[in-house]
């Protein structure tokens, strides 16, 4: 969440969030970037950042491995949440509908509304992607194998991908949930629960 804090009030960044509509060309654009990128220089995990300026002009590091959806990024229903949060971190799944990467892989996407730190009128919003390949590589620490990460949308995030196919809704409910399955013909119990705040629901598999 620092990073996040630290990209919103890069001071390139910001010029390009407050700059009039006649004012921004592809130097402003690019030195925005560079700026989000020097922060990012020193991060690991961040797959993309994108900064969307009040009339929806925005600039993105690693832009070519990502689609947008203009027709979703040009509604009002995907800052609902942002706004309401009033410069509070929340968290999504994939942009929250406005881009996906071009090879599917589920993201999980910080996002803040950005105020200027003066008047503190809001002048954009940032979405920060990090990568599943960071929930892996803890999985890979701890060597945990019968764990899986998934999306509350039922989406692979990272661990065991064989135990997809077990994830239900329930999971997503508060607190653990237990189900007594069979892999193999072998008895096993499985176990979920939502991660607070995050749209990520932990599966664990356990043998008798």
């Amino acid at each position: 969440m620092d990073i996040s804090r630290l990209i919103i009030t890069e001071k390139r960044l910001v010029t390009f969030l407050k700059a009039s509509e006649e004012a921004i060309d592809d130097n402003m654009s690019n030195d925005a970037r560079y700026g989000i990128m020097d922060i990012l220089n020193a991060a690991e995990g961040v797959d993309s950042v994108m900064a969307f300026r009040e009339d929806m002009r925005m600039v993105s590091t690693n832009r070519i491995s990502y689609r947008y959806d203009s027709d979703v990024m040009m509604s009002d229903s995907w800052k609902d949440n942002i706004y309401s949060s009033e410069g509070r971190a929340c968290v999504e799944l994939n942009c929250n509908g406005v881009a996906r990467r071009v090879d599917d892989k589920t993201i999980v996407t910080i996002e803040r509304a950005i105020n200027d730190t003066n008047s503190q009128k809001r002048i954009g919003i940032m979405m920060m992607n990090i990568s599943a390949n960071v929930f892996q590589e803890m999985l890979n620490q701890l060597r945990y194998d019968n764990v899986c990460i998934v999306g509350s949308d039922g989406s692979y995030i990272a661990g065991n991908k064989t135990y997809i196919r077990y994830y239900t809704p329930e999971f997503e409910t508060p607190g653990i949930r237990n189900k007594n399955i069979k892999i193999d013909n072998k008895r096993v119990l499985i176990s979920g629960c939502s991660v607070d705040n995050y749209p990520i629901v932990i599966m664990r598999i356990s043998k008798y």
